[in-house]
């Protein structure tokens, strides 16, 4: 109950903070309006009473409120209480950090926070004038409904009472007028005619919602004062209506009306909608200076005040980033869902830390995070990054050694700053420091340094001849010079171009692909010797300390860097070498449990032996490695047309040099048009080898496409075109270019997004994809198959396919 009271109390707070600003605007707006009709002013009170009420609103790029820089009204953040140094923003750099030092800082050791009575205490008051208020408004009404239960009815809706003052009008479903006895024919005709345009009007509604928001917002003075002018000018556009409906001719008798019930002491104030309670002086000099309206100047009134109102109603779009996804909560979902991310100290190198962890403690140390608005970056250097992939150039979180309490979210171009506690910052740098797997700061910048290409990275291995291979963790990146230039490639997600140092830096940790060497195999090769050499020197380092442990993991982890030396380096090539020492029984103690966790890393989803609890000697005499079997290509076994064609030339297009090539399309749609055949699908394809009845993943990917085919005068297809969904920023945009025409080129209306909306749920095809795979092994005859799942830092899955 108690969180329920500081939530809702910061939530008024927050909507009175920006309607206060919209009271402003609106004190100013009434200026300019002064000597316009009424019924202007009275408008635009609702842009008030909508920013009282709502706490939310949509974007527009001429909102009045550009000045915030921000997209979101939450100018007291809802963690308040729960920050180490709470800061709030109010709008106003100035006033925003005037109020934040004044607010207490949380302290260490203590049961609550400061600010967390604060917020208590205040959230108390709050509701108990909120109470209050509402209990008289409540009371009033009773008395009021008291007093005119002896009314008499005059006519339809109309009540003759001799316990009032005052004319008004009252109820909420089924309004009625109140008048005291005494008037003359002229003034009744007056004031029946003012009540009933209040009635047309919902003013016996709108004006009980006021004083209800009113009783929210009582804390707030301008609140008050909107009130009482929404009042004066509700009166006074309907005392303009009068005059519209009834004739100017009547402005005299009907100024001496309103002067004879103010002399008369017949006027009650904050009476709901009652025909004099606002002041008398005013309105008979509006009603004086009256003037029919015209046409045109109706229009360009009610135009301004529509611009004014949408320029108020709407929150400013974001000046930071195009990107709705350029924020701290999507950042730590796409950061959960990596089974790694590269954190990295620029000048020493970086490290493997698991997403889910990183993802987990972003989402809950950011509810102490405020954004800092400033219009360009700043000229700092990151000390700590954390690569947040998601999928395209991925998001980048910065931090600062020389400003502890700032961090940055980048990404695409874009940027935002967060003013965060101090101590996050030790927390990042301890996730840095605490995890064995080291990245050398020129594999580092040779791999998430660079410049951005347009070519397309949708193959599993590039198309040129004399590259190597580097690998970090369960992630693998292709280095290659072409032309001149120096490029880092990671399949189906970026191409970037890297300068020469980076490339040279980069390539003394990089190995040639497996396939090429298998010349080295041969053992008295001098590659063969040089694999020796590096292993054995390798297993001495590691050996070495720390010599008090018992465990072989203690060694790997405070040599890490001379383990995946060994992994790198020797590859598939260090294989033979490591078996042949439990061949030569030169594998006991500590050295036979390294070899034994070499052994299995090298040989993956081929080691049949899945017991943990084994000796280095009991798990090489069950090892039997898996032997590859060769399986063709997926083909399609159905009747449709345009699925054999699509099946056909996607197996075509994502078929690897290795194992065989399984993928699942969603078609959305084929159009024909001048002997040409389009169709749009997205595609998931997968390659797999299979080892006995051990599937493994060598490589795949999910991409939309647009394919373009020429039909021959016998009915066959020929391929003449195959686009492809760009990665990064130009993803939408180019699946929106290809979704047109075959030869017209003319537009599809709304089939890009049916394609964008499917890629946000592609479960479908996930789905086809396991089936497609499943019934391929049973044609061919391979049965009681598992696919090898393998989780960074976490024991491989068998899953069962047939």
């Amino acid at each position: 109950m108690e969180q329920f009271l500081q939530d809702a109390f910061l939530a008024v707070l927050n909507m009175s903070i920006t309607a206060g600003y919209a009271i402003l605007f609106v004190l100013l707006a009434r200026l300019f309006l002064r000597k316009t009709f009424k019924i202007f002013s009275y408008c635009l009170w609702g842009v008030v009473l909508f920013r009282l009420i709502s706490p939310v609103s949509f974007s527009f790029a001429l909102s009045f409120f550009s000045f915030m820089k921000k997209d979101t009204m939450e100018h007291i953040p809802a963690g308040l209480g729960m920050m180490a140094q709470p800061q709030v923003d109010l709008g106003v750099n100035y006033v925003s950090q005037a109020v934040t030092s004044s607010l207490p800082a949380a302290t260490p050791m203590a049961s609550a926070n400061p600010m967390q009575i604060i917020l208590f205490a205040a959230s108390l008051v709050w509701v108990l004038g909120f109470l209050s208020l509402l209990a008289y408004s409540l009371i009033s009404y009773g008395l009021l409904k008291g007093k005119v239960g002896q009314a008499i009815l005059v006519r339809d809706n109309i009540w003759e009472c001799h316990t009032i003052q005052s004319p008004f009008v009252l109820g909420f479903l089924k309004p009625k007028i109140y008048l005291p006895p005494g008037f003359s024919e002229g003034e009744k005709s007056y004031i029946l005619k003012h009540e009933e345009i209040h009635i047309r009007r919902y003013d016996y509604l709108i004006k009980p919602l006021a004083y209800f928001l009113l009783c929210l917002h009582w804390f707030n003075p301008l609140v008050w004062l909107s009130f009482i002018l929404m009042t004066k000018d509700m009166e006074m556009s309907c005392d303009e209506q009068v005059l519209k409906e009834m004739g100017q001719e009547i402005k005299q008798d009907y100024s001496r009306s309103l002067l004879s019930l103010a002399l008369s002491h017949r006027m009650i104030g904050g009476s709901p909608l009652a025909f004099g309670e606002s002041s008398a002086k005013s309105r008979i000099k509006n009603v004086l200076n009256y003037k029919q309206p015209t046409f045109w100047g109706m229009l360009a009134g009610a135009a301004g005040i529509l611009i004014l109102s949408l320029g108020l109603i709407s929150n400013p779009e974001s000046s930071q980033s195009a990107s709705a996804n350029l924020n701290l909560n999507y950042a730590a979902k796409i950061s959960a869902a990596q089974d790694q991310l590269i954190i990295r100290v620029h000048g020493q190198g970086a490290s493997l830390i698991t997403g889910e962890e990183f993802g987990e403690w972003l989402a809950g140390a950011s509810g102490g995070w405020t954004e800092k608005l400033v219009s360009s970056p700043y000229e700092l250097s990151p000390t700590l990054t954390v690569y947040v992939n998601d999928g395209t150039e991925g998001y980048r979180l910065h931090f600062y050694d020389s400003e502890k309490g700032l961090a940055m979210l980048s990404g695409d171009g874009d940027f935002r700053y967060y003013t965060i506690p101090p101590q996050q910052y030790e927390q990042v740098y301890s996730l840095w420091g605490s995890h064995s797997y080291f990245i050398p700061e020129v594999v580092v910048q040779a791999l998430m340094e660079g410049k951005k290409t347009n070519r397309q990275s949708v193959q599993d291995i590039p198309d040129e001849k004399d590259y190597r291979v580097i690998e970090v963790g369960r992630e693998v990146y292709y280095l290659y010079q072409k032309d001149g230039k120096y490029y880092c490639e990671r399949p189906y997600l970026f191409i970037r171009e890297i300068t020469e140092e980076s490339y040279k830096g980069a390539l003394t940790f990089a190995h040639k692909p497996s396939g090429s060497r298998q010349e080295s195999l041969k053992e008295s090769s001098p590659e063969a010797q040089e694999i020796a050499q590096l292993i054995e020197d390798n297993l001495q380092t590691i050996m070495s300390s720390p010599g008090q442990s018992s465990n072989p993991d203690d060694y790997i982890k405070a040599h890490d860097m001379a383990y995946e030396s060994i992994i790198k380096y020797g590859g598939e090539n260090a294989l033979p070498y490591v078996l042949a020492q439990f061949e030569a029984g030169n594998a006991e103690g500590l050295r036979g449990q390294i070899l034994m966790r070499l052994g299995k890393e090298l040989l993956g989803v081929r080691n049949n032996v899945s017991d943990e609890s084994l000796s280095p000697q009991e798990w090489y005499s069950r090892l039997q490695i898996r032997r590859e079997v060769s399986l063709p290509d997926f083909a399609y076994q159905g009747n449709d047309p345009v699925a054999q064609l699509v099946y056909q030339t996607e197996v075509q297009k994502h078929k690897g040099r290795q194992g065989f090539c399984v993928v699942a399309p969603h078609i959305f749609a084929g159009y024909r048009e001048d002997g040409k055949l389009k169709v749009f699908v997205t595609t998931y394809a997968q390659s797999f080898r299979l080892y006995d009845n051990v599937l493994a993943e060598e490589g795949g990917g999910i991409v939309p496409a647009a394919i373009t085919y020429r039909e021959g005068a016998d009915g066959s297809y020929t391929l003449e075109s195959y686009e492809q969904a760009q990665d990064g920023a130009y993803f939408g945009s180019s699946i929106r270019e290809y979704c047109v025409m075959p030869v017209s080129g003319k537009p599809i209306e709304g089939l890009a997004e049916e394609i964008l909306n499917h890629y946000g749920d592609y479960s479908d095809i996930i789905k086809l994809q396991r089936e497609n795979l499943a019934e391929h092994l049973q044609r061919n005859n391979r049965y009681g198959v598992f696919l090898h799942q393998s989780h960074y830092q976490k024991p491989a899955e068998l899953i069962p396919v047939t």
